[in-house]
């Protein structure tokens, strides 16, 4: 599939009249972003246990649910990796506003995707 043939998906109803800024990127250009990463993400993630040769599979699923924590948590590296994974998908417009509110993005990105890998665990261990 060419990249051109890749197109956001739209997601409707999530942005009501009141909501803040922040709340509504995150529901306009956030979310539609990680639906249409999810696979590639799914990947990456895929990668990363099998680099460190974590039989993800074989685990309880509490540890898989620690698994998916501690690499969003804790490994610095892997996480600014998935991130950029979903700043690179921004527009200019887009990232300038992302830029004045990073902190607080990056921590939606993050709590999104983990929920994201969690409820895709059937689709990790394949």
């Amino acid at each position: 599939m060419n990249k051109d043939d890749v197109k956001r998906p739209e997601l409707k109803g999530l942005v009501l009249d009141g909501t803040k800024d922040v709340e509504q990127f995150q529901n306009e250009v956030l979310r539609p972003i990680l639906k249409m990463q999810h696979l590639l993400l799914i990947a990456f993630f895929s990668d990363y246990l099998k680099k460190r040769k974590i039989t993800f599979s074989e685990v309880t699923p509490k540890q898989q649910q620690n698994y998916i924590e501690s690499a969003l948590s804790k490994d610095i590296g892997y996480k600014n990796f998935q991130l950029g994974i979903v700043t690179g998908q921004l527009s200019l417009e887009e990232y300038s506003f992302y830029k004045k509110n990073s902190s607080e993005l990056n921590k939606r990105i993050l709590q999104m995707l983990k929920k994201r890998l969690k409820v895709s665990i059937q689709e990790i261990v394949k």
